[in-house]
């Protein structure tokens, strides 16, 4: 029998990627570790809960963020019952010292409640592999937007750490699921047009603003004037992202509530008040900034000074595309502060992160290089 081995360049390469896949791994641990101390997966409300959720009572628009419900739910329902109440015995057992949480470290209210106990547990995770695997998705983004490997690796875990912050107001599973499919999205645009269609009915799915995010990919679909393909797919995109979102909204026509929820006049009262910019909030279990404060714009402002020159005119026109749509759906239908909501731009702040920690690199050698003189 012949035996192959790895050799040199093989094994230097399977040696990074298990340290990309570990370092990301404990990044995207520790932001969302980050966004369940300080949202759990909403136990307790009465319009948008876990268990309201699953089970198809929640109220609209929420209701509308099936994707992982569905998922659950599917999961829940193949599992043979007796084996099925074998995990679900072992997964609502209280820790010894906490009997509020779980032995898996979650939250008791809903996770330990054996009608919704497997379900909780597989929504939480597809909640985190989906900031996981958007790491990839932006490294990916970034270095085929011609940013630098090393900026093009740094930047996906300062900002799925900053994200947290921005989970401001409120946040929910959905959010993270809708990272990366915003991200996956822009590859699509970028390099993988034809799986442009289908992308849209997993993310519209999941979360039905997506549909507004196609819009905003024009500039990078469609690259030139007779590019009539890329009208096709973003065409085709469009119309299974309207379908999709019209038959969630057939399905739960009777639930209560309403298709969105208008906030305009609260917004104008609210954002006129300059004080509103000294907000802060409790983010990894420290007093600090909140997603709209000060301290966030300042660091937006220097991200835009010192990381524009690295979005190229069609990630420009997006950029701009991205920014008119967010600022008139958060206006007209966020509540005031919640910067979650705007989440259209993450892929261009991903990018200005990138293209900041891109211009700063020189400087940050030459430091290290005159340190070790």
């Amino acid at each position: 029998m012949r035996r192959t081995y790895l050799g040199p360049d093989s094994a230097g390469r399977l040696a990074r990627a298990f340290l990309l896949v570990t370092f990301y791994f404990l990044s995207a641990a520790s932001a969302f570790a980050g966004f369940y101390g300080k949202w759990g997966l909403r136990e307790g409300h009465l319009r948008n809960s876990l268990p309201l959720m699953v089970d198809g009572g929640a109220q609209r628009p929420f209701v509308y963020r099936q994707l992982f419900p569905l998922i659950a739910n599917a999961v829940d329902a193949a599992i043979p019952p007796a084996l099925k109440a074998r995990i679900v015995s072992d997964l609502v057992l209280p820790q010894r010292h906490d009997p509020a949480i779980t032995r898996t470290g979650l939250r008791r209210t809903d996770a330990g409640n054996p009608a919704y106990a497997l379900r909780y547990h597989v929504v939480y995770y597809l909640s985190f592999a989906s900031l996981f695997l958007a790491l990839f998705a932006m490294r990916q983004v970034a270095l085929w937007s011609g940013l630098d490997g090393p900026a093009a690796l740094l930047a996906p875990p300062a900002f799925a750490l900053g994200l947290p912050v921005l989970l401001s107001v409120g946040g929910y599973f959905y959010d993270l699921g809708e990272v990366l499919y915003l991200f996956l999205a822009l590859a699509c645009a970028m390099s993988w047009r034809g799986l442009l269609p289908p992308l849209a009915v997993v993310a519209t799915l999941n979360k039905e603003s997506f549909l507004f995010y196609l819009a905003t990919l024009l500039p990078l679909v469609v690259r030139h004037r007779r590019d009539w393909r890329g009208a096709a797919v973003l065409g085709a995109a469009g119309l299974a992202s309207g379908l999709t979102y019209l038959a969630v909204n057939r399905h739960f026509a009777a639930n209560p509530g309403g298709m969105v929820e208008f906030h305009l006049f609260q917004n104008l009262l609210y954002y006129l008040n300059p004080w509103h910019v000294f907000r802060i909030e409790v983010t990894y279990g420290v007093v600090m900034f909140a997603g709209y404060s000060l301290v966030t714009l300042a660091l937006v402002g220097v991200f835009i000074w010192l990381g524009r020159g690295c979005l190229s005119p069609p990630l420009r026109r997006h950029a701009a595309l991205a920014l008119v749509v967010n600022l008139v759906l958060l206006m007209l239908f966020c509540y005031p502060a919640e910067t979650r909501n705007l989440s259209l731009l993450y892929p261009t702040l991903l990018l200005l992160i990138a293209g900041t920690l891109q211009s700063l690199w020189p400087a940050i050698t030459r430091s290290a290089a005159s340190g070790t003189r």
